[in-house]
């Protein structure tokens, strides 16, 4: 269940996050004035990461053990696949 769409420049629609829970949560906009909410939604708007964003999001991505390349919140995933440099399993492997 997508939620919460914003148009990109490009005529593409990105959603600012997606409930990825099984039970009944709050609804989206109540999430408005969390971190990730705000980044997403600033990233989504063609804006540019601090390095202060930058580290917040490489923490709460490596911090989490739900997925790698979001932040979960409240029962929906935020996703940052888009601005993540996450290596490719080859590289891993020879390393």
């Amino acid at each position: 269940m997508v939620t919460h769409l914003l148009k990109h420049t490009d005529m593409e629609i990105l959603p600012i996050a997606v409930k990825f829970v099984s039970w009944d949560v709050s609804p989206l906009d109540t999430l408005k004035n969390s971190r990730a909410y705000m980044l997403r939604e600033k990233l989504n708007g063609n804006g540019k990461m601090d390095r202060t964003e930058k580290n917040w999001l490489a923490e709460n991505i490596k911090n989490n053990s739900y997925f790698r390349t979001s932040i979960p919140l409240m029962g929906y995933r935020f996703d940052f696949a888009d601005v993540l440099q996450i290596p490719c399993q080859s590289v891993r492997a020879m390393e």
